[in-house]
């Protein structure tokens, strides 16, 4: 998941266990720069959330930080 710097969800996707983006390991996910409703975010700073989850509970993984300047 992608949240502005004000914790607002800009953008998220869901991967399955075992596909592309779901796997152990690394995995390569393309971010088109636009929020879910498909506008250009604006430029900025924008925290990256990975997280796994089942049906009972969810848990941040990994964070980092992408600059958008378009």
């Amino acid at each position: 998941a992608i949240y502005d710097l004000v914790a607002g969800l800009v953008w998220e996707d869901h991967y399955k266990s075992g596909q592309s983006g779901g796997k152990a390991g690394i995995n390569i996910i393309e971010w088109n720069g636009a929020d879910q409703t498909g506008k250009d975010v604006k430029n900025g700073l924008y925290s990256l959330h990975i997280i796994v989850s089942n049906s009972t509970s969810q848990a941040v993984i990994g964070k980092g930080k992408i600059m958008v300047n378009q």
